[in-house]
């Protein structure tokens, strides 16, 4: 069970993920417009762009809040999925060990309107049709001492991630959290 809480996002980083399945389409080239002719080398052809993109919205969740990692022009697959909970009610989702990780590294984190926790970094290798493919799990955690905010993101453009760390505290600290009585499933 979730406490209900609202987000003020930046926009120019993060896309809301959709959850309307008529929606998809549209949110599809949406995004890829927003990506194509991206001056970085993390630039993608069309098919692979479309594709991403696609298998993002694949990865949607209907009960969680998911984000799509894309600052304008920089091609990007992370996913983020924010979670908040009561104290007594820590979701164990995005932090379960992965025996398969490597590279794990901790490092402390400090929001300005809830609380201090910690910042895990993992990268894994994947195996694909092709060849490995490198793959980042990101989690943080903060608590107030009333509420936990869980952040999770994952992806496989590994340079993105630095872009994400800066932006990563602004996300936390534009949630909102609504009623401290209310209690819904997200």
């Amino acid at each position: 069970m979730s406490v209900l809480f609202d987000l003020d996002y930046d926009a120019a980083w993060f896309v809301p993920l959709p959850h309307d399945a008529e929606a998809r389409e549209g949110w599809i080239r949406d995004a890829v417009d927003r990506v194509q002719g991206a001056e970085s080398a993390d630039a993608a052809s069309e098919s692979a762009l479309h594709a991403a993109v696609e298998a993002l919205t694949d990865l949607a969740d209907q009960g969680a809040v998911q984000f799509w990692f894309a600052p304008a022009g920089v091609f990007t697959d992370l996913l983020v999925t924010i979670d908040v909970a009561d104290v007594g009610a820590i979701p164990e989702g995005p932090f379960q060990d992965s025996r398969e990780s490597t590279a794990t590294g901790v490092a402390p984190l400090l929001t300005e309107r809830h609380g201090g926790g910690y910042l895990v970094r993992r990268t894994e290798a994947v195996a694909s049709a092709a060849e490995p493919v490198l793959v980042a799990q990101w989690s943080a955690v903060v608590n107030d001492g009333r509420h936990v905010i869980l952040v999770d993101a994952i992806g496989s453009t590994l340079p993105a991630f630095a872009f994400y760390e800066v932006q990563l505290p602004r996300l936390i600290d534009g949630i909102m959290i609504e009623s401290e009585s209310v209690v819904v499933a997200r």
